[in-house]
């Protein structure tokens, strides 16, 4: 495959925001009444150096200073790639010039949290083959080669007995 190939099948990606309506359902603490609100924010289409960026924002690290090597590491207390993910992904306002700090992120309140993971979801799905090459993605090509795909004899055993 080619340059051109592959960006004619979407490898590189897109920049523009797409906008999606959220519903954020939650329960006010001082009355105990269902709270809703609807509104739209703006997803990024991510590409391979917004994942980069999550992980760095997630996984930064912070110099030890009273350690003697002025090179060593030490891992940071910020932790979160879902917050991350939202800092990267989610624009808000009308323009879509607002996004959140990754300390705001992580505080956000949980299910407002989960209807933003959902939008980012929309705009960036995850192919459902994905899952079974990451497990193990020799293996899975292994098991393709010799036969076990769904036309070979066993796939086609499977499916007259079922």
């Amino acid at each position: 495959m080619n340059v051109e190939q592959l960006i004619a099948s979407g490898a590189v990606r897109p920049t523009e925001l797409i906008k999606k309506e959220i519903t954020w359902a939650r329960i006010d603490e001082s009355s105990g009444d269902e709270l809703v609100d609807v509104f739209d924010v703006h997803v990024r289409r991510l590409a391979y150096i917004d994942q980069e960026r999550m992980l760095r924002m997630a996984f930064r690290s912070s110099r030890d200073a009273s350690d003697d090597d002025e090179d060593a590491v030490q891992p940071a207390q910020h932790d979160s790639t879902t917050a991350a993910l939202i800092c990267v992904a989610i624009r808000l306002g009308d323009d879509a010039s607002e996004e959140l700090t990754y300390d705001q992120a992580r505080q956000l309140e949980p299910n407002l949290a989960r209807a933003m993971l959902d939008a980012i979801n929309l705009v960036n799905p995850t192919p459902v083959k994905k899952k079974a090459l990451a497990r193990g993605s020799s293996l899975a090509r292994a098991g393709a080669k010799r036969g076990r795909g769904k036309n070979s004899p066993r796939g086609q055993a499977k499916s007259k007995s079922s």
